[in-house]
This record gives C-alpha cells, sequence and structure tokens, in this order.
C-alpha cells in the first residue's frame, strides 16, 4: 500500500471548512429535482454520467436564490469483521494484506493466513469493490467518531491491488479537499441548497472527481460518473456555513460519503517477488503470465528469455468476434481463436511485433470460444523492435539495464459489445 495513502486512511483529514455565501455559489439545474426524491428512491434513480458530461450537465447555473435543504442523512456504511471474534476498537486503524477469498456485490472476503478471513461488508453503496477472487491485495480501514459530536460516525476503508488503488470509501465530515494516493483528486463544489433554522445556517453541495489531473466532473447527490477507468459515487455532502455563528452547544450537520472503484474488477497475483496484474470484461476469461521469474541479466536477455503464460476460460463464449492486435491488421498470432498482442516496454525502449505488414484487413467472423487451458510462450532477445513489416525489418539496439513491462493482451466483442483482456508482469533487467 502506497505510503501516502496509508497515512491518509489511518489519520482523516478534517480540516475546517470555510465556504462562500450561498447567494455566491452558482445553483444547479437539477437542484430542485434532487432535493425533491428521499434518499431511498435516489439510490435507485441514480444516474451515471461518463467523462466530462457529469460536468457539463451542470455547467448552466441562474441568479435565483438557492432553495431551502430537505433534511437527510448519510446511509452508506461500510463494516469490517474478524472471523476469529477479534474486537476491532474504534478509532484503531487496521491494516491487513492478503488474498481475496471471496467478493460478491456486497461483501469482500480477505484471507490474511490460512483460515484466517476479514470480512468487509458494504451497505446502500451501488458500486462494487474494484477486485476479483484471487488476488493479493491490501486494505486500510478506520471506524471511528467525532470527539466533539460523538454521533459523527467516521469511516474510511481503502483497497489496493499491487500499486493500484481499487476501491476507496469515505463517510465522515464534510472537506474541502482530498487526494488518494496520488491517483484520484476529491474537491467540495458549489452550493445545491442552503437552509438557517435556530442553531445556525447549512447548505448541501456537490464534489468535483477526477483521476490524476484530468478535468474534474461534477457530481450532484447521489450520482456515478466514470473516468479513466474509475467509477466515481456521491451520496450527499453538506456542512455547516463557518463564520455565521452557532446558537447552540454540539450542533454540527457536516457530513459527506462517497466511493471510487476500478471500472474492471482487477487480479493480482504474487510469486516469487514477482507481481502479475490482470484485468478482463469477460467474466471466467483471463490471461495469467508466469510470475516465477521477473529477473534477468542481460546475459540472460541476449541469449533469448521465454515467459510461459495461459488463456483460461472457464465458461465458453458465444458470438464472439476477435479483433486483430496488429497495426496491419493482419491477426498473425492466434490463440484459441483470439487474436494476441504481446509488448515489452519502459524507459523509451520498446519490443512487440506490431508490425507484420499491411492487410486487407480480416473479415469479422463469429465464433464460440471453447472451454479449456491454453498454453503460450512470450520469446524475446533483449532488443527493440516493432516487428518484421513487409521488408523484413531487424531488430534494433539491445535493452539497457532498468525496469520493462511485459504486456499480453486480446480484444473483441460479444454480441456487438467491446471487450478488453489484459495481463502485466514487471521485469528487471540487470547487468
Amino acid at each position: 500500500m502506497n505510503k501516502r495513502l496509508s497515512t491518509l486512511v489511518c489519520v482523516l483529514g478534517l480540516a475546517a471548512l470555510s465556504c462562500a455565501k450561498a447567494s455566491e455559489r452558482p445553483s444547479l439545474r437539477d437542484a430542485a429535482a434532487s432535493q425533491a426524491a428521499d434518499t431511498g428512491a435516489a439510490l435507485l434513480d441514480a444516474q451515471t454520467l461518463d467523462g466530462a458530461s457529469a460536468t457539463d450537465a451542470r455547467a448552466s447555473s441562474d441568479a435565483a436564490a438557492l432553495q431551502a435543504c430537505k433534511v437527510r442523512e448519510v446511509q452508506s456504511d461500510m463494516v469490517m469483521l474478524d472471523d476469529r471474534g477479534l474486537d476491532i476498537p474504534w478509532g484503531t486503524p487496521v491494516a491487513l494484506a492478503g488474498d481475496v477469498a471471496s467478493v460478491t456485490a456486497n461483501e469482500v472476503r480477505v484471507e490474511t493466513s490460512p483460515g484466517h478471513l476479514w470480512t468487509l461488508t458494504k451497505s446502500h453503496l451501488p458500486i462494487g469493490f474494484g477486485v476479483l477472487a484471487g488476488s493479493r491485495v491490501s486494505v486500510n480501514y478506520l471506524r471511528s467518531t467525532d470527539g466533539a459530536i460523538n454521533t459523527a460516525l467516521i469511516v474510511e476503508v481503502s483497497i489496493s491491488a499491487g500499486d493500484t488503488l481499487a476501491f476507496h470509501f469515505r463517510r465522515g465530515w464534510s472537506y474541502d479537499s482530498l487526494d488518494l494516493a496520488d491517483q484520484i483528486r476529491v474537491r467540495r463544489a458549489q452550493a445545491l441548497c442552503t437552509t438557517t433554522e435556530d442553531c445556525g445556517t447549512w447548505s448541501e453541495y456537490a464534489m468535483d472527481v477526477s483521476v490524476g489531473k484530468r478535468a474534474l466532473l461534477t457530481l450532484g447527490q447521489n450520482e456515478q460518473a466514470v473516468q479513466a477507468g474509475y467509477r466515481f459515487w456521491h451520496e450527499l455532502t453538506k456542512q455547516q456555513r463557518a463564520g455565521d455563528g452557532v446558537a447552540c452547544d454540539d450542533w454540527g450537520v457536516s457530513a459527506s460519503a462517497f466511493a471510487v472503484t476500478h471500472e474492471k474488477p482487477l487480479l493480482v497475483v504474487a510469486g516469487a517477488g514477482c507481481v502479475v496484474s490482470m484485468s478482463s470484461d469477460l467474466p471466467g476469461i483471463r490471461i495469467e503470465l508466469d510470475p516465477s521469474v521477473c529477473v534477468f541479466t542481460l546475459a540472460q536477455a541476449a541469449a533469448g528469455i521465454t515467459i510461459p503464460y495461459k488463456l483460461i476460460v472457464d465458461v465458453p463464449v458465444e458470438n464472439l468476434i476477435p479483433a486483430t492486435q496488429d497495426a496491419g491488421q493482419c491477426g498473425t498470432h492466434a490463440l484459441a481463436g483470439l487474436f494476441i498482442g504481446e509488448s515489452l516496454a519502459g524507459q523509451s525502449e520498446s519490443y512487440c511485433e506490431c508490425d507484420v505488414g499491411l492487410c486487407a484487413g480480416l473479415p469479422k467472423k463469429s465464433m464460440t470460444l471453447a472451454q479449456g487451458s491454453y498454453d503460450a510462450v512470450f520469446s524475446w532477445m533483449g532488443r527493440n523492435w516493432s516487428g518484421p513489416s513487409d521488408t523484413n525489418n531487424p531488430q534494433g539496439t539491445a535493452f539497457p539495464a532498468g525496469g520493462y513491462t511485459l504486456t499480453v493482451t486480446t480484444s473483441g466483442e460479444v454480441a456487438t459489445t467491446p471487450f478488453h483482456i489484459t495481463a502485466s508482469l514487471p521485469l528487471t533487467l540487470k547487468n
């Protein structure tokens, strides 16, 4: 687990917030509709927005005053239990690593040692965990209450597969901003509504999210968006207005809940210090690279190295149309009827058989991918190359010492729905 992420999970950033007056905040076009629905109905009717459309749908604003907020509370929650009956004290961060024993829509079980299982259960949370059974993961979990207002529940959960953030859930007080493992940005956005009551004034807010430095997407209440392989969900964010004064002791309405998950569930396995990452759009279909060796000398690479892999088909797939993986659409490397692409790259070095010449393109032909395990081998002589083309191009200069990534992939469509299947293995060359 990234050290910065571990620190983030264990120490919540609950800095005091400052916000502009409600009249200075642009309203969202559909704020009235959002406020009219109760939380339970909203969970069933959540709108999914793809890419920048989440921001575009709310780009317009009007000059009218914000309407009063409808009182609603955060419903989403996550609980972690230890099958050995160990008590997890509130406020005590838990960090563990193990293999995913099973995963369902609302539960993931992680085996940290033979027979020792930890179970994470979620409720009112409409997105998945981002990992597959068998994956090596690290998990950070914290459950506590705010010291001043004992009823303010704080929950934070992160799951990483290798170095990739697979899932994160946060329920707690509102905040100005939050970054997750240098991969995810979360920012409080404009006010949706504002309410003044005897104890003080508070507002509900939209949320801005993005992957890395991509454009921020704006999510209203109980909305989802997809960007760069991650799915975001924002349930609710509300915050009492700083600077307006509070007339009641221990009064506070601040609360926020959101989650983000890897769109394609990750499968990361480890062996002999090597870690393989896998993803697949087709359940039961995957590529497995042999992780037994991932460090080679330059002399070994020059003499030629081989890395075995398998295409695993647990269930047959009908109406599948494979896609070629080379630039000329020749489809020369096939396995069980699927065309396979192999590449090794890093540090401005690259090897693949991407160019085998220019072909007219193969006709789309439907097939049935038969159940079974299909063996293949990646072979390499330690040099740069993009393929022979149709001019018999020779291989280029040797790779220098350093770190590289071997990627094996295939793709196509099933009943007009595209799919991608990928496996990758980091390799190290040393002198």
